[in-house]
């Protein structure tokens, strides 16, 4: 994902598990994309902070939507698999 330079933020790609790597002045924050993509060509370039944890950023008028995530969740899942191996993990639309 390239980000517009007024943004003040860049992007390093996404890792095998699909996450997004985004930097920011001061720190960096992990992503996974989920929903649908919208397209509102009205949408002025930015990012914004939703309701429920996420963050919709919109670029030429295509908007995605991403949740917090784990910086790599196979290992999360393998991790909490040796802490119980009956547990389950579920990453709702949301991130939780």
């Amino acid at each position: 994902m390239r980000l517009p330079p007024h943004l003040g933020a860049t992007s390093l790609g996404q890792n095998t598990s699909g996450v997004l790597q985004l930097n920011f002045p001061g720190g960096a924050a992990h992503a996974l994309p989920v929903g649908n993509i919208i397209v509102d060509t009205s949408r002025p370039d930015g990012a914004t902070l939703t309701g429920n944890g996420t963050v919709e950023i919109a670029i030429n008028g295509v908007i995605t939507t991403f949740a917090p995530s784990l910086v790599d969740v196979g290992q999360f899942a393998t991790q909490l698999t040796r802490l119980d191996g009956t547990a389950n993990a579920v990453v709702q639309e949301d991130g939780r």
